[in-house]
């Protein structure tokens, strides 16, 4: 064994270079601090002694050996397909290929793609320069380096990488190219290719030869001539591929596929293209959809033989087929087409079994506005398939709801006793986003808008309502989510309940100056005398004070009134109907006067903003869920002992309380169905502060066997205790009567 004087790392005997560092065992190491002496300027030093080499060095050749695989494979299909080629005898038709004559036909990527393939062509003959440079230049200047810095990189590794950048450019734009090539009809899916990125397939395959007959030496020099494989591709070269047998093996494996890829390629692409129309042809009745099987043409290659036992020769040229037959020297020849294995010929259609039924389809009746239309569908056989139905073309209406295809009014209309009521719209009046209501229809006043006239027309942003109409019907505009205004002339005396509902936008409500039933304050509806709100806009915003003089807030009035934020509610009111203010989810503010007795159901349901409200002790009674998922409802902190108070009022108490539970002194008010389906509630203490036990407040609490009821109650709702265990007590129960302390419940 020999040392290395540098590294000391031992080597065979028969070794003249170390296998770690890459010093010549015959030599003297260098002295460590010895600077390399300039070769002559521009920063390129000789390297003294070249240190063991490379990863740039090694992995070339297996890289190019694979990019030498890839590239045939892209270029042995489209070589096949070459227009004008004859592969056994047949003849590639140009319309199934690309076109290698000329380069401008690149299929959609068109004189762009051509000049970017020029370019890469040109790049493709500068990376095999750089090859050859890096083969055949002396060692010297191979092992010379440059300096960027305090990196160093020699020449030879400098122009491996450029080729490999080269390599990378001109595979990406070779793929991007193929990408575009559609699927030939019967071929391999080659068609339309190009002459570009067909030439540029051709130099991967002589830039893949060159590639391997690198590798090839690399072997070779490894094996017979170790100095100069040290020289061209580092000291190591013959231990690395000892070391990596497996993927020298692989690398020549795909070679050897790729190559008798190259044989089998353009023979099976021949032989699919020749045979993809063989097979018996039978005559064909196309109104019965019945096959003849008496009568045929058989194809065989370019040969044929049709039931009468003539034979002759075919020739296939797109969809265009030539049939030559020959008597006695005398050519007879036949022209048809085939297309989805069907042959048209002299009148006649002969099918094969392989065809399937693909229907054209043909306009048989033109559609309306209103009526679908109807078309055939002729298959390339002939047969007629069932006819399908083609979608009403729609009425397209202007302002007026006239249509501007087939002139209808896009208005249905009703007689009454005064003339006409608009009660409807057609289809696709939906999409106006403006409407001008007439004023008469049939020589009659149109009087009355009727019961949902409007509804969901969606895209509706203005109407005008004429001075002939007197009523407006329940819900007639409602869903019209994209209405922003809207005027109610002088004539109306009658409007109907939530007349806009839903219509989101809908900021305010105007009302003409002239009218004597109807008023507009603040973009609120009322009637004239301003004591009852006859409708909300939805889409009102901000603060709102209520007219003074109105009584009620009716079941519904705000509701879904988004960006309503806070409600001043003038003395005159006592009752807020169900639902009233029902998700106002910006409502953070309302004022509640003391003339107000009667909170209904859900009144504030939903009304995330709102932090705190104030209950006068003028309220009576509170509907169920009145303060539902409010924010003050959502706070656990208005929740004492899993029971919701606001101000002395008992609202609500969480289902899965149990045992015995003492209502809060100073509690006055038991809300509705406060403690419904409070199933293991056992016991309940009321005290003598409250006076109001609300409709079903313990309904259905099946274990509630005791109560105590003040006599300072003065009113108990309906149902209140039903269904407790104290009402399915007949024990409780007196002649038919149920009796809690001195309280007739039930009877």
């Amino acid at each position: 064994m020999k040392k290395c004087s540098k590294c000391g790392a031992e080597a065979d005997e028969s070794a003249r270079f170390c296998p770690k560092c890459g010093n010549p065992l015959d030599e003297a190491p260098q002295p460590t601090g010895e600077t390399p002496q300039p070769t002559g300027g521009g920063g390129r030093k000789p390297v003294q002694n070249t240190k063991m080499y490379s990863v740039l060095g090694f992995i070339p050749p297996i890289l190019l050996i694979l990019f030498a695989a890839l590239s045939m494979l892209f270029f042995i299909a489209p070589v096949a397909v070459t227009p004008g080629m004859t592969i056994l005898g047949e003849k590639i038709p140009a319309e199934n290929s690309g076109n290698v004559y000329k380069f401008s036909e690149l299929g959609e990527l068109g004189v762009t793609g051509s000049a970017i393939s020029l370019i890469i062509f040109a790049i493709i003959l500068l990376v095999i320069a750089f090859i050859l440079l890096v083969v055949c230049v002396n060692a010297k200047t191979r092992n010379s380096y440059f300096s960027f810095g305090n990196k160093k990189i020699t020449v030879r590794s400098f122009l491996s990488v450029l080729g490999y950048i080269f390599v990378i450019v001109q595979f990406i734009t070779a793929c991007a190219m193929f990408a575009q090539i559609s699927e030939a009809d019967g071929g391999l899916g080659l068609i339309e290719a190009g002459a570009a990125p067909i030439l540029i397939l051709v130099f991967s395959l002589i830039f893949g030869v060159i590639s391997a007959v690198c590798a090839g030496a690399c072997v070779y020099l490894a094996k017979k001539r170790p100095e100069l494989a040290q020289s061209v591709y580092g000291a190591n070269a013959g231990e690395w591929l000892k070391r990596n047998k497996k993927p020298v093996i692989v690398a020549s494996v795909i070679i050897a596929v790729v190559l008798i890829l190259s044989i089998v390629l353009p023979v099976t692409i021949t032989t699919v293209k020749k045979n993809k129309h063989n097979g018996t042809y039978y005559y064909y009745d196309a109104a019965a959809d019945e096959y003849d099987r008496d009568y045929y043409i058989k194809l065989n290659g370019d040969k044929f033989t049709d039931s009468d036992g003539e034979t002759g020769k075919v020739k296939f040229d797109g969809e265009k087929v030539t049939f030559t037959t020959e008597f006695f020297g005398i050519e007879d020849v036949a022209e048809g087409t085939i297309k989805n294995h069907v042959i048209k010929l002299g009148g006649n259609t002969f099918v094969s079994e392989k065809h399937k039924h693909e229907y054209d389809w043909e306009t048989a009746t033109e559609p309306t506005c209103e009526t679908a239309g109807l078309e055939k569908g002729i298959c390339e056989c002939g047969k007629i398939g069932e006819n399908r139905e083609i979608k009403a073309l729609g009425h397209t209406f202007n302002e007026n709801l006239i249509c501007s295809v087939c002139s209808k009014s896009g208005f249905t209309f009703e007689q009454n006793d005064t003339g006409y009521t608009l009660s409807g719209v057609l289809s696709g009046a939906e999409r106006n986003e403006q409407i001008i209501i007439p004023d008469t229809y049939n020589g009659l006043s149109v009087t009355k808008i009727g019961y949902e006239a409007f509804k969901n027309c969606y895209s509706l942003t203005s109407v005008t309502i004429p001075e002939s109409v007197t009523s407006i019907g329940g819900d007639a505009f409602e869903y019209c989510r994209s209405l922003t205004s809207v005027t109610i002339p002088e004539s109306v005396t009658a409007i109907g309940v939530s007349v806009f509902g839903g219509c989101s936008k809908l900021e305010s409500i105007e009302v003409a100056a002239g009218n004597a039933n109807y008023v507009s304050q603040g973009g609120i509806l009322y009637n004239k005398e301003k004591t009852e709100i006859v409708e909300v806009p939805q889409g009102i915003k901000g603060s709102v004070t209520i007219s003074e003089g109105v009584t009620s807030i009716d079941s519904s009035a705000f509701e879904d009134c988004r960006s309503l934020t806070s409600v001043t509610i003038p003395a005159s009111v006592t009752y807020i109907g169900s639902q009233a203010f029902y998700y106002c989810t910006s409502l953070a503010s309302v004022t509640i006067p003391t003339s107000v007795t009667y909170i209904g159901s859900q009144a504030f349901y939903y009304c995330t903003s709102l932090t705190s409200i104030s209950i006068p002790t003028s309220v009576t009674s509170i509907g169920d869920k009145a303060f539902e998922n409010t924010a003050i409802y959502n706070n656990s902190n208005n929740w004492v002992d899993n029971v919701l108070y606001i101000d002395n009022c008992l609202i609500e108490a969480e289902r899965d309380i149990s045992g015995a539970y003492e209502i809060k002194s100073g509690t006055r008010l038991i809300a509705e169905s406060a403690f419904e389906d409070c199933a293991s509630l056992t016991s309940i203490t009321i005290p003598d502060s409250v006076t109001e036990i609300g409709e079903e407040a313990f309904y259905y609490c099946t274990s509630l066997a005791s109560v105590t009821i003040p006599t300072s109650v003065t009113s108990i709702g309906d149902g209140a205790f039903k269904n407790t265990a104290i009402y399915n007590n007949s024990n409780n129960w007196v002649d038919n009567v149920l009796y809690i302390d001195n309280c007739l419940i039930e009877a």
